[in-house]
């Protein structure tokens, strides 16, 4: 989902990056890349990552990432280009990313994603373009925010185990069909 403002944005992390942002790009579509300083943004660092738009060919490549994109992603993922990231969510976000680029517009990507471990998580990657030479996207800035992937806190008060005739549990053994 393409995003206007910062207003859109549910999530403090992304609200924060997108208004920073914003306010870095003056009368122009986007700001360049020398107009941001990460010294600006310290309680952003963990989630940002920025990643390089390189062509002929065209590939996008991690230049940086911060402590909890590495670790949501098992390590250090600098110098890996997009879709080598060992997670389920990496073509989807190449496509975006690779729309973020074309349209020089900021991109939402939101939704479940299973890691190098396996682990499930709900992902939401904000993708903001920077200009690197003259009015075209030559890099992307972004921050990631990683939760687990579960009911929410009212569906797991409301869940109750299943109850099933002939089911075997491990705590009690065959269930009695109640009609015998």
């Amino acid at each position: 989902m393409t995003i206007g403002s910062a207003s859109q944005l549910i999530e403090p992390v992304l609200s924060r990056l997108f208004a920073y942002w914003d306010g870095k790009r003056g009368d122009g579509k986007f700001p360049r890349r020398a107009a941001i300083d990460p010294v600006e943004i310290p309680s952003l660092l963990p989630h940002l990552f920025l990643i390089d738009v390189q062509r002929d060919p065209f590939d996008l490549v991690f230049r940086l990432a911060g402590t909890a994109v590495a670790a949501n992603n098992g390590g250090d993922i600098t110098g890996l280009r997009l879709l080598e990231l060992a997670n389920s969510a990496a073509p989807d976000l190449y496509r975006q990313a690779v729309r973020a680029v074309r349209l020089g517009r900021p991109i939402l990507v939101c939704g479940p994603a299973r890691n190098r471990a396996g682990a499930f998580r709900s992902v939401d990657h904000l993708m903001l373009p920077l200009a690197t030479d003259g009015d075209r996207v030559g890099m992307l800035i972004g921050a990631a925010i990683y939760r687990p992937f579960a009911l929410g806190e009212r569906q797991q008060a409301d869940a109750k185990p299943l109850r099933w005739p002939g089911l075997v549990s491990r705590e009690s053994g065959p269930e009695k069909d109640s009609a015998a």
